[in-house]
């Protein structure tokens, strides 16, 4: 079963290159369906729609859309090429603060201001941040801050996505962040409501068959193909096979040997460069 998504971020559009996803997908399919009698196989090609955000996979899954497939696979595009991608585990939810309007000038001691619940619960993650493990990431936005200047703002609202290791890892990370959120509505009195968009993605585990197969087939593309089994990055939320090409006009990144990060990384995933040379 190979996947293909199709989906663009708000703002930036396919910054993070899902067309390219869906076209790699499809050409694999119809290369696939030229050998597929020949090899005893059945190739499908499945649209796995909401992934940013939405949980498509899950619901697929749940409704049965895997079931008898023996492998699953899809390529991502990036800033550098890499057989087995690090994808931990994940998920997204909405925060929500209600407090009580009143004049921010006459009468703001009448007043439960919901924007500082949410200041509150930011510094509050920021300074967790330092104890947090070196896989897991916590980052959002405020997607309402109040309806204006002179009123104390009694609603606000933002998201946030938490990601960690594995689901285990993912469930603590997430209590630890609850935490701030409640921090914020101890501090000022509004009311907190969290409500997660989808269930929590799992972390992935490659098949390693596939991936050792995959040097042998790009061997004869571009240059050739150097895999690094192991890496010794201080934190190992990057791949364990990375492929590094030769400097040239045409590669202004290269992954350095011993697996250092790229240092001349100039179109990082999710910025809008990444999706200007794509239809």
């Amino acid at each position: 079963m190979i996947c293909a998504e199709y989906e663009a971020l708000p703002g930036i559009g396919h910054a993070c290159g899902h067309n390219v996803i869906a076209a790699t997908a499809v050409g694999a399919g119809v290369a696939h369906a030229a050998v597929a009698d020949e090899l005893g196989l059945t190739v499908r090609v499945i649209g796995t729609p909401a992934e940013e955000g939405g949980g498509g996979k899950i619901l697929l899954l749940e409704r049965g859309a895997f079931d008898g497939a023996h492998l699953a696979m899809m390529t991502h595009p990036g800033p550098a090429d890499i057989v087995e991608w690090p994808i931990i585990a994940a998920q997204q939810f909405r925060v929500r603060y209600t407090g009580k309007e009143a004049h921010a000038a006459s009468h703001p001691q009448l007043g439960v201001n919901a924007a500082d619940a949410l200041t509150v619960a930011g510094v509050a993650i920021g300074l967790l941040r330092q104890h947090l493990g070196v896989s897991d990431r916590v980052h959002g936005i405020i997607t309402h801050g109040g309806d204006a200047p002179n009123i104390v703002p009694a609603h606000t609202e933002a998201e946030y996505t938490i990601r960690s290791t594995t689901l285990a890892d993912l469930e603590t990370m997430r209590e630890r962040v609850l935490r701030c959120f409640q921090a914020g509505a101890l501090a000022t009195g509004a009311a907190l409501d969290v409500l997660p968009r989808t269930k929590p993605y799992a972390q992935m585990h490659h098949g390693p068959e596939i991936c050792r197969g995959v040097p042998a087939q790009r061997g004869g593309i571009r240059s050739p193909l150097r895999v690094v089994t192991r890496t010794r990055w201080p934190r190992p939320t990057w791949a364990t096979c990375r492929w590094s090409f030769p400097q040239s006009p045409r590669n202004r990144y290269r992954v350095p040997a011993g697996c250092q990060p790229p240092t001349r990384i100039r179109r990082p995933l999710h910025h809008p460069s990444r999706g200007s040379g794509t239809a």
